[in-house]
């Protein structure tokens, strides 16, 4: 695969190997791209852990920092580009937890939630509702559950993917992700599902 040093004039790339690359080259341009491509989803996953909005940015911040140090070391032959973000920002939280040593279930605050990340997102007041009442059970989850159950919605990762992440084998992501999913389904409304 050809990847170009330089973006010129505006160009976008694409794939995020093709990003990586430029990084490694010190394209400014392939930052900014890989930041608007990754800072919401990053954000958001953190938040799943951190419930702190000001935090999280500083965790995504910091995962983009070490994507830049870090991104002429990476191989493509070892896991997808997204998984090795989604790692990184996974491992800032756990130091982030660690450091305050005292990481509360409690769910999260609903409408500042919804509001910080839906901004975007044209959506009815039925879809808000369930959206709103999917992340109050989400948040009731045992931690390992909550964890693989947004990687797998929020980042759309595999099985495989989400084992790396977290340091488990597939079976066990498997088994967490039923779990959870059945947890969750008894909990929500039947119309709902």
């Amino acid at each position: 695969m050809v990847f170009r040093q330089t973006m010129g004039g505006g160009e976008k790339l694409t794939s995020d190997d093709a990003l990586l690359a430029s990084i490694a080259a010190n394209d400014n341009e392939a930052v900014k791209q890989f930041i608007q491509r990754y800072a919401k989803p990053l954000v958001q996953f953190a938040y799943s852990f951190i419930k702190d909005v000001d935090t999280c940015h500083d965790i995504a911040q910091e995962t983009f920092y070490r994507v830049w140090q870090h991104a002429h070391r990476w191989h493509t032959d070892k896991v997808s580009v997204k998984t090795w973000v989604f790692r990184i920002t996974y491992h800032l939280c756990i130091d982030e937890i660690r450091k305050r040593k005292a990481f509360t279930q409690s769910c999260v605050d609903i409408k500042h939630a919804t509001e910080q990340y839906t901004d975007n997102l044209e959506h009815n007041f039925d879809q808000q509702s369930f959206y709103q009442q999917v992340l109050t059970q989400l948040a009731t989850l045992p931690e390992q559950q909550r964890i693989a159950i947004t990687l797998k919605a929020m980042a759309n990762l595999k099985q495989k993917e989400i084992a790396y992440v977290m340091g488990l084998s597939e079976e066990a992501i498997e088994s967490l992700i039923a779990r959870g999913r059945r947890k969750l389904k008894q909990q929500l409304p039947e119309d709902s599902t």
